[in-house]
């Protein structure tokens, strides 16, 4: 769990994330459950963390005659980290091999790891309202 970007960012065991927005009418933070929102983009197990990193955003803007604008945003990179990766809207397509040798036998070989099973991090930009 981690507060960034006036939300509370809340990772589960099943590697959902949640934003909940700050109330921004009131004096001390309390949060707007009915803007809440998830992400389509998760981990196949718990999140294990979250780093916000502040940084800037060079966008091109509108031009003119004299040529090329270009205007610096501040933004926020959220990331979060955990085991695996899934799109919670396709689901989960993987499936696993099982390997039938024995380890004794020629030409035995360990399965090997699925992307979707490694370490990842996902990575969120936040533009600064």
């Amino acid at each position: 769990m981690t507060a960034a970007n006036k939300r509370l960012w809340i990772g589960t065991g099943n590697g959902v994330i949640l934003s909940i927005p700050f109330n921004q009418s009131s004096q001390t933070p309390q949060c707007n459950i009915n803007d809440s929102q998830f992400s389509f983009h998760g981990h196949r197990d718990a999140v294990k963390f979250f780093l916000s990193v502040p940084c800037e955003a060079i966008q091109k803007s509108s031009t003119d005659k004299t040529g090329k604008k270009y205007e610096k945003t501040e933004t926020m990179l959220l990331l979060s980290g955990g085991h695996g990766y899934i799109d919670f809207r396709i689901g989960d397509t993987t499936t696993t091999k099982v390997e039938t040798k024995k380890m004794d036998e020629p030409n035995f070989s360990f399965a090997p790891i699925s992307k979707n099973d490694r370490s990842h991090l996902i990575v969120w930009q936040i533009n600064e309202h």
